[in-house]
C-alpha cells in the first residue's frame, strides 16, 4: 500500500491539482514510472489500479555483480528516461528499493536522486525488506 501512496503522491507532484479534475490527460502525455526489475510487484499493481497502465511502469535492469549487489542500474535508468521523453511520455517517478525481497538488493538513493532531479521526477523509497 505504501508504494501506491508513493505513486499517488508522485503523480500529484508532477501533474498538480488538475489531475483531480482532468485525470491523467492533465500531464500532457502518458505518465511513465520506473522501478528495479527486482522491485516488489505492488508497483505494477499500483500502475494498474491508478490507470497508468502496467506497460507504463517500466522495469530497470539490475546489477547482480558483487559490486552492484542487486542495485538498479542508474546509467540504464537515465537512458530509459531520455528515451521515454523522446517518445512524448512524461516520466514522473522512480521507485527505489531498500532491500529487495528476493536478493536483498539495495538501490543507491543518492545516485537515483541525481537522475530524478535532472528529469523532474519523484523518488520513492520502498524500505519493506523482510
Amino acid at each position: 500500500m505504501a508504494n501506491m501512496y508513493g505513486m499517488h503522491a508522485a503523480r500529484y507532484a508532477k501533474v498538480g491539482a488538475a489531475v483531480k479534475r482532468e485525470g491523467h490527460s492533465a500531464a500532457g502525455g502518458q505518465l511513465v514510472g520506473f522501478c528495479s526489475a527486482d522491485a516488489h510487484y505492488s508497483y505494477s499493481k499500483g500502475a494498474n489500479f491508478m490507470g497508468i497502465g502496467t506497460d507504463n511502469f517500466v522495469a530497470v535492469p539490475v546489477d547482480h555483480t558483487p559490486k552492484g549487489r542487486g542495485s538498479m542500474r542508474a546509467d540504464v535508468l537515465e537512458e530509459m528516461v531520455v528515451a521515454a521523453k523522446a517518445e512524448g511520455k512524461v516520466p514522473f517517478m522512480v521507485g527505489a528499493t531498500s532491500g529487495t525481497t528476493v536478493y536483498g538488493g539495495f538501490d543507491d538513493p543518492v545516485v537515483l536522486r541525481e537522475v530524478c532531479d535532472r528529469h523532474g521526477m519523484w523518488l520513492h523509497l520502498d524500505g519493506a525488506w523482510g
